[in-house]
């Protein structure tokens, strides 16, 4: 990985980050057993912009962009069928490709005398998502496997309370709600 950040803060209320990172995966397999030799080498650039504005002295409002990467784990990969239960099943699919995010934030920050608020509304465009899938086989076996399902977008709005009533305690509360609509029109259902 390689990874480059600009910073600059003007004298004005304003500051800004421009960032790039690169990264090489290479990823490879092979099970003798099962016959599958597989091989997952790709590189990837991760764009990262934000632009700050000091409103007051303890407020501040953000918008960020950013593209970022979500791999597939081992256990993800791994091709074996763990059979734990004779009717539930699940393997990894060594197939899968990684997950690519791009995401845009509006985030809005105040800072009290004990204590802090932020809140901030998103959202997030994922092509390649990993999500687990499960079948009905025709023998009567639940069979999971992770896939890579289309395009997940997801927006929402993010809250958080620190409320800190001395220097020995402190508090945080947060609220979270979101809409998440997943196109997985490429996984064939019938599979």
């Amino acid at each position: 990985a390689f990874y480059a950040l600009y910073k600059l803060k003007s004298d004005t209320k304003w500051d800004y980050e421009i960032g790039l990172r690169a990264e090489q995966t290479n990823n490879n397999g092979l099970v003798k057993s099962l016959g599958v030799d597989f091989e997952n080498n790709y590189l990837n650039l991760f764009p990262t912009i934000n632009i700050g504005y000091i409103i007051a002295e303890n407020q501040n409002i953000r918008i960020s962009y950013g593209k970022r990467i979500n791999r597939p784990s081992l256990g993800q990969l791994n091709p074996f069928t763990d059979i734990t239960d004779s009717l539930t099943q699940r393997s990894g699919n060594p197939k899968l490709l990684p997950e690519i995010s791009n995401n845009l934030e509006l985030a809005y920050s105040k800072d009290f005398n004990k204590g802090s608020f932020l809140s901030k509304l998103y959202y997030r465009n994922s092509q390649n998502s990993i999500l687990p899938f499960t079948v009905l086989r025709s023998d009567g076996v639940l069979f999971t496997q992770h896939l890579n399902a289309g395009i997940t977008q997801t927006t929402g709005i993010e809250t958080i309370f620190t409320i800190e009533p001395n220097k020995y305690w402190q508090t945080n509360w947060s609220v979270s709600l979101f809409n998440q609509k997943i196109d997985a029109k490429n996984i064939n259902a019938e599979a």
